[in-house]
């Protein structure tokens, strides 16, 4: 009979450990820790495992690619109306408060970022609808799904376009959005009171030191 010890070394030598086994007196995290990196290639394997799952894969830059082109257009289209729809009003206050130039530039960026709250999840739901449908037309999700691609696979690159834009729309109006609305209002404010300096004359009736007009400003004298 063959032992896998010496019999003769007594049972002293069943106890010793071998060369990559673990002391039974280590706590369960050490034990983990020290079995990966001393014999432990399966969790090099799972890590390896995980990571290459994180990478994007032909399907996800496809659907990616149907993506990103018509969230682009969208936003592009999306914003250009809301911006005509505010260039007007714009326009005329800061023309009726003899604003310059670059004065007419900074308020049109200020007013940006509330644009950017609306348009940015409008453009990403355009974008995820006309990408399918138009897979869906030419028979494309028939084809992934009779290969074997689940309905939750197929739309793990929209989760993580979803996620960005998430992001993004989060740090418009958590952010920028309470910013350039004081900054906005700083510079109407600015306007007016520059106005109210050189445009009030004693015994006039004027209505135009306000943007809104609702209130009408009599001076006796100065």
């Amino acid at each position: 009979t063959r032992f896998p010890w010496d019999p003769r070394e007594g049972p002293s030598a069943r106890e010793q450990p071998s060369a990559f086994s673990v002391p039974s007196f280590l706590r369960s995290s050490e034990r983990l820790s020290l079995t990966a990196s001393v014999g432990g290639p399966h969790a090099t394997i799972r890590l390896v495992s995980f990571i290459r799952t994180l990478r994007p894969t032909l399907l996800d830059r496809y659907v990616i690619r149907e993506t990103v082109p018509p969230t682009g257009i969208g936003f592009l289209l999306f914003t250009f109306i809301l911006v005509l729809d505010q260039i007007s009003q714009l326009t005329k206050l800061l023309v009726s408060q003899g604003a310059d130039f670059p004065t007419v530039v900074r308020a049109f960026v200020y007013l940006l970022p509330s644009i950017f709250s609306v348009t940015i999840p409008m453009a990403f739901l355009l974008g995820v609808l006309l990408a399918f449908g138009r897979m869906a037309s030419d028979s494309e999700i028939v084809a992934l799904r009779a290969s074997g691609v689940s309905p939750a696979r197929l739309l793990r690159p929209v989760t993580a376009l979803a996620s960005l834009a998430c992001a993004v729309t989060f740090y418009v109006v958590a952010i920028a959005l309470p910013s350039a609305n004081q900054a906005y209002r700083e510079l109407i404010f600015n306007l007016v009171v520059s106005k109210a300096r050189t445009g009030i004359a004693p015994r006039v009736f004027n209505d135009e030191l306000l943007p809104s007009r609702d209130l009408v400003i009599y001076i006796s004298d100065i």
